[in-house]
């Protein structure tokens, strides 16, 4: 998607199934929700812009439902549920929830944790003791800290564009936020700590539009913009509190500028200006 060519290719090829008598179907796969208002701008314009079906992250209890019931479907000489110690799948399903969400990442873990806890036994020549489990919390700690060290700038470098744009703008929004004065009005009611330093759901989108202008970019619509932000909700960089009113649910940032900033990588230094500035 770097030259023209491939851009013509891709547009012919999402406008012929709108072609009269067209039985054809075209479904793509794509790593960026944003993909068609990124790239191929003027599918949007002719209204032959594609369906999303956006698939977000696992949650923590869907992780844990999908390993257990791989288990389950194992033809096993004991209980499956003596595997993993409760704790220890919870843990799991807990850290890549917390990471990424990706199930491969889960999946790939419990592996691991099994084949060392079978090398151990081999080497130790002890089995676990009866109505033991096989992985206890302790060996799925050990194997998350060894072998799933993605850092949070790996992970921000893989965000699509507008995401970056969107923690950008939250860690904008929480800076300007904790630096606004006070009300000097002795009759106003004393606002709660988290209050005075927490904007609202309603100044994030504002203030993402605004970055938007400043680099120079069309913002997301509506639609895209709150799969956005519940991408980054669900990889835990960002927070939105409960209510009923919009403008009432607080936005809290799990995540410090200087990883953001190391995230952006050089062809964002608009992004980053903005963001040290």
């Amino acid at each position: 998607l770097t030259n023209k060519k491939d851009n013509d290719v891709l547009y012919q090829l999402f406008e012929w199934p709108l072609m009269e008598s067209s039985r054809l179907v075209v479904v793509g796969i794509a790593n960026s929700l944003h993909l068609v208002q990124q790239f191929l701008p003027r599918l949007t314009r002719k209204h032959a812009e594609p369906e999303i079906v956006p698939f977000l992250p696992y949650t923590v209890e869907k992780i844990t439902r999908i390993i257990q019931a791989r288990l389950a479907s194992l033809s096993l000489s004991h209980d499956a549920k003596m595997v993993f110690e409760d704790k220890a799948l919870e843990m799991c399903a807990r850290k890549v929830g917390a990471a990424n969400g990706d199930l491969r990442g889960a999946l790939e873990l419990c592996r691991r944790a099994i084949s060392s806890r079978i090398s151990d036994i081999e080497a130790n020549k002890s089995l676990p003791r009866q109505g033991e489990p096989f992985v206890c919390m302790e060996d799925m700690a050990k194997e998350f800290d060894d072998h799933l060290s993605s850092t949070t700038v790996d992970e921000i470098e893989v965000l699509s564009l507008h995401d970056k744009i969107l923690l950008v703008a939250a860690l904008l929004c929480c800076s300007s936020a904790a630096n606004a004065p006070a009300p000097s009005s002795s009759k106003a009611k004393k606002p709660s700590a988290s209050a005075k330093s927490a904007p609202s759901s309603t100044m994030l989108a504002l203030k993402y539009a605004e970055v938007c202008t400043l680099i120079r970019m069309k913002p997301l619509p509506r639609d895209l913009y709150v799969l956005s932000v519940d991408s980054l909700t669900a990889n835990g960089f960002i927070k939105l509190s409960p209510h009923k009113k919009e403008d009432m649910r607080l936005l809290t940032v799990n995540i410090s500028k200087e990883d953001v900033a190391y995230g952006l990588d050089s062809t964002m230094r608009d992004l980053k200006a903005l963001l040290e500035s």
